[in-house]
């Protein structure tokens, strides 16, 4: 049955507002959006939308905001050339590869329990002795100041600033020159943090960070020398309001939890208010704390990538970005309406997920966003690339549109929300060149025409999953084609990927390879109840993928006829491939099976609590893993194939 047709005015709302009022999951299938959803939509970017009434004042206001203003709050312009990315390597030299690692899920024997930044160190050092010429981490974020902590990298309470959990105290200058009882205090609290993972199995990100915290309280009240005393406070200085406003909102949230949501003491308190400077002042030494843990935050992840480099890494450490904030972080207090309310980020039914997934973030308003002159969105990336080699943003093509869920709507009831793409990539690119550094797109999902051409102009790198390349993926954006035919409904000969992409055989949010190769990701999603859909079809569906994958494989001269190292075949495929980088995942070069993260699942799967495993199932700790026998198999078939 046709959808019934909008009210014109409400369309014309939609369509100036950017508001898509249909979304296409397949080229030749539109969906409508529901009108109940545009109207949300509309009211969270500021223009109440709940009758016609409502919509026809909407729209005279609208219409009538050009001639209301001397000039745009933005203007966009366009050189000759357009802006881009630091140029990754020239055409015929040697393409890299690196590996991809959720840093907290594997520690050391000396961390507390969860991998900090002194292991993203040594990780990068290990892996620069495999030959691996980058790190790609997960977001490390801010999180909360206080228990409980969101396990989640991707749902943090500030992009803008790093999470302390990742602190190694003892790295901490101050340390060397405590006296006797405060370091028997730290190594007492180290010890109950360790033992804090024992007990279930998973990672125990609360119990780490109870002890942690402790901990730092006490190297945060030792004397600092005239220079360490110096540098905090230029720190301060160079961050300004923003480190400021962070750190009140994490004296309120430790001083009343949830304050900034309901509390009476904290209601009115805003950034730049009255009762904001007068708390301060009267605690100023807990804000300088919280000040304290970003300054030493961020000198540990400039060490890391230092050592990364001093090893031999062309790239070194790629940061992660995250799609947004937690809806009750200090984001959400700092930036207020500039981030929509009544709605969350997410996406749409997909492949990946055939209900679509709401992901409990709020996303910029546009419209807002513009306002602001984008100030706060080029903070957020000057600081997401300092002291590393690179970037990576998660749902890059959220540069140009973002499915917006209204407020107890399932995630199938969304609608996309249109950016200004050019004044944000304009942007990313004036970052990125100031810092040298090189940035990964995450451009997977529903895409419009035009949205990777648009991104590799600038010199973005895209990306590329083994298991999901089509002839949309063969489309290169230097003009390179290979000469094998493109055959649809089989994996991409090598020379077809586009070269201008970071190639994968998995991400944070798919099952690691050994796990798709046997099978055991249908089991793991049966063990947990999330298998959408009945086992026979999925069982059925993945062996006739796998079916595919072998014959391709054998034909190809990465397998031979025995079919016994696929994972090794695949990965030599995944070198093999045009494209300039290539990812091997930690958890593939173990052997672990166990997802990290199951999409659309919060209390039935333990997501970004699984700590890296081998294939039977032993924790593999960061010391010992040069010397894993898995891990030495895989990495000869990585430098053999990388060979020229």
């Amino acid at each position: 049955m046709a959808s019934k047709a909008l009210p014109i005015n409400l369309a014309r709302l939609a369509a100036k507002c950017g508001v898509a009022t249909e979304y296409r999951p397949l080229p030749d299938h539109p969906v409508p959006v529901p009108e109940a959803t545009i109207r949300a939509v509309l009211t969270s970017l500021g223009f109440p939308a709940h009758d016609d009434d409502a919509v026809t004042q909407a729209l005279t206001a609208l219409e009538a905001e050009p001639w209301e203003r001397i000039a745009p709050h933005v203007v966009v312009g366009q050189q000759s050339e357009l802006p881009t990315m630091p140029i990754l390597a020239p055409e015929g030299s040697r393409r890299m590869w690196g590996v991809c690692a959720q840093v907290y899920a594997a520690p050391s024997r000396e961390s507390w329990g969860l991998g900090d930044f002194a292991d993203l160190g040594t990780l990068a050092e290990i892996t620069a002795g495999f030959g691996a010429d980058f790190l790609l981490v997960n977001p490390m974020h801010a999180a909360e100041p206080g228990l409980p902590i969101t396990p989640s990298p991707y749902l943090p309470v500030s992009r803008a600033f790093l999470n302390a959990s990742y602190i190694r105290p003892e790295r901490i200058p101050e340390f060397a020159d405590a006296p006797e009882r405060v370091k028997a205090q730290v190594a007492q609290l180290a010890t109950q943090a360790r033992a804090a993972q024992e007990a279930t199995g998973l990672l125990d990100w609360d119990g780490a960070w109870a002890a942690k915290r402790e901990a730092l309280e006490l190297i945060f009240a030792l004397p600092r020398s005239r220079a360490r005393g110096a540098g905090l406070r230029a720190f301060r200085k160079a961050k300004g309001r923003d480190l400021e406003d962070f750190a009140l909102w994490s004296l309120l949230t430790d001083t009343w939890p949830g304050a900034t949501q309901s509390l009476p003491e904290a209601r009115d308190v805003v950034p730049g208010s009255e009762q904001a400077r007068e708390l301060a002042a009267a605690h100023a030494g807990a804000l300088e704390f919280h000040c304290w843990l970003q300054w030493v935050a961020a000198e540990q992840l400039a060490e890391a990538q230092s050592r990364a480099n001093a090893a031999g890494m062309r790239i070194g450490v790629i940061g992660d970005l995250a799609v947004s904030s937690h809806p009750a972080g200090a984001d959400s207090w700092i930036y207020g309406d500039l981030l929509a309310s009544g709605v969350e980020v997410g996406a749409p039914p997909n492949g990946l997920s055939a209900k679509g997934q709401g992901w409990s973030a709020r996303p910029w308003n546009p419209r807002k966003l513009a306002q602001a002159e984008y100030l706060p969105f080029r903070h957020l990336l000057r600081t997401a690339l300092e002291n590393t080699g690179g970037l990576r943003i998660d749902h890059i093509l959220g540069f140009f549109r973002l499915w917006w869920i209204p407020e107890g709507n399932p995630p199938e009831d969304g609608a996309f929300v249109a950016y200004d793409t050019d004044a944000l990539l304009g942007i990313l690119a004036q970052e990125a060149q100031r810092s040298g550094a090189v940035v990964i797109g995450e451009d997977l999902g529903l895409l419009e025409p035009g949205y990777r051409e648009t991104l590799a102009e600038r010199g973005i790198i895209g990306n590329t999953v083994v298991w999901f390349a089509s002839e949309d993926d063969a489309i290169d954006d230097g003009g390179f084609f290979g000469t094998d035919e493109v055959r649809p409904g089989e994996p991409l000969a090598p020379s077809h990927f586009r070269r201008s992409t970071l190639a994968l055989l998995t991400t944070h949010d798919l099952p690691p390879t050994a796990s798709i190769v046997s099978g055991w990701h249908i089991d793991e999603r049966i063990a947990h109840g999330v298998l959408e859909g009945s086992e026979e079809a999925a069982r059925t569906s993945a062996a006739a993928q796998m079916d595919r994958m072998r014959e391709f494989l054998t034909r190809n001269g990465f397998l031979g006829e025995d079919h016994e190292a696929v994972v090794d075949a695949l990965h030599r495929y995944l070198i093999a491939s045009n494209s300039i980088l290539a990812g091997v995942g930690l958890p593939d070069l173990v052997g672990q099976r166990e997802s990290q993260n199951i999409p659309g699942t919060f209390r039935e799967y333990p997501n970004w609590q699984v700590p890296l495993r081998d294939a039977s199932g032993q924790r593999v700790w960061l010391e010992d893993l040069a010397q894993h026998p898995r891990v030495a198999e895989l990495v000869a078939v990585i430098r053999e194939a990388a060979t020229p």
